[in-house]
């Protein structure tokens, strides 16, 4: 499972940055700074967030990151944190089984993603970290998240669940729009209806 890592980044530094120590500042630049790359680490084997002495401050390079993105371009599933349900869906569709109630509990609660008006009107929450962290303080994991969207949605699209509109972004420029995907996916046989 993948999550932009703004909002990923600026969560450990709310989270880890209470300290404010030389490994955890408080500010979310400089602890940005300081744990940037964490994903494509660990898609090369390596830690992220408790670096020994000796690879303090250690960045993948670009030969590296190649490397990492082709790792992820082996993985069995892809999944995105932001789409859970999308991905539970997924994982079934492409694995099998029934989805059972507890897959889709929400077992680590934060900001609510929709707020429900009375007036029938809904507003979306943006995570904070997208709006106070920028995709060149984290550019490999960003890239690297693109990625990850890409599989997911290409999935989706292949597994016949329904590709969510703000998804849009991670299709190629060649690809069929969404409600191509959407209507192809609505006449995908009953199985695929199981899954969502």
């Amino acid at each position: 499972m993948f999550r932009d890592p703004r909002a990923r980044d600026h969560s450990a530094c709310l989270y880890h940055g209470r300290s404010g120590t030389r490994q955890h500042p408080s500010d979310v630049h400089e602890y940005i700074a300081i744990h940037k790359s964490c994903a494509t680490k660990m898609m090369l084997g390596k830690k992220c967030n408790h670096p020994s002495e000796e690879d303090w401050g250690w960045l993948p390079s670009q030969t590296e990151l190649q490397q990492a993105l082709a790792n992820l371009e082996r993985f069995e599933f892809v999944g995105l944190t932001d789409y859970w349900i999308e991905s539970i869906c997924l994982f079934h569709a492409m694995f099998g089984r029934n989805i059972t109630k507890h897959e889709l509990d929400n077992v680590r609660p934060g900001a609510k993603q929709q707020v429900n008006h009375r007036d029938g009107t809904q507003q979306h929450f943006v995570h904070p970290g997208l709006q106070e962290v920028g995709v060149d303080e984290d550019p490999a994991d960003y890239e690297l998240f693109q990625v990850a969207k890409r599989i997911f949605t290409t999935n989706l699209v292949k597994y016949g669940i329904r590709v969510p509109s703000s998804l849009i972004d991670s299709r190629s420029e060649n690809a069929p729009s969404i409600s191509e995907l959407n209507d192809d996916a609505d006449d995908d046989d009953a199985d695929a209806d199981d899954v969502r």
